[in-house]
């Protein structure tokens, strides 16, 4: 996603995750993103356009500053906070207030809100929702592979398998219902 100096939908755009699933087999998608296009591109003569959840956006992205790849990984640590919390990180009452909470509150670690959190993963999050890009990190695969080694430092599984299986506890009722209705509905356009 993060190869070279491309950002993850070209180099003029940015992916700004904002719901992502997990299949019952294990594969996890996203399920919805806006784009965010940059206002640095040579032949672009307006200062560019924001779609998507502003509650994902970058600080320089906020501050109308130019935008790469490290944006998007801004956009994952925010939806790692909330994963981890299960609360929204940047909130206020306004457009105006969510950007300037992204811009200048204080991002409080995830340990402060959930006892045992492990301060390695705290550092891996903190990383990410740096507010300086060059103090993030330079691609989604440096995360990745920091994400990994902490994973395998504490027995984590991280396999799709293993999410299948826990999909499959988790939900077997209603993986069952859609297979159900899946292998109706093709029985019913096949005959």
């Amino acid at each position: 996603m993060h190869d070279a100096e491309r950002t993850a939908v070209g180099p003029d755009a940015l992916v700004r995750v904002v719901q992502s699933l997990a299949d019952a087999d294990g594969a996890v998608m996203v399920t919805d993103f806006g784009i965010a296009k940059a206002a640095n591109r040579s032949t672009q003569t307006t200062t560019g356009t924001v779609r998507g959840k502003l509650a994902y956006m970058s600080p320089e992205q906020c501050r109308g500053m130019a935008v790469d790849r490290r944006s998007d990984i801004f956009a994952i640590g925010t939806l790692m906070h909330e994963l981890s919390t299960g609360k929204t990180l940047f909130e206020g009452g306004s457009d105006f207030d969510v950007m300037k909470a992204i811009v200048e509150d204080p991002v409080a670690p995830p340990s402060a809100q959930v006892a045992g959190y492990p301060k390695e993963l705290d550092r891996i999050v903190a990383k990410a929702l740096a507010r300086e890009p060059e103090r993030r990190y330079a691609t989604a695969r440096e995360l990745q592979l920091d994400l990994e080694r902490f994973a395998v430092e504490h027995k984590l599984p991280i396999s799709s398998a293993r999410l299948a299986g826990f999909m499959h506890q988790q939900f077997a009722d209603r993986i069952a219902g859609w297979r159900e209705r899946v292998a109706r509905d093709y029985a019913a356009r096949t005959s």
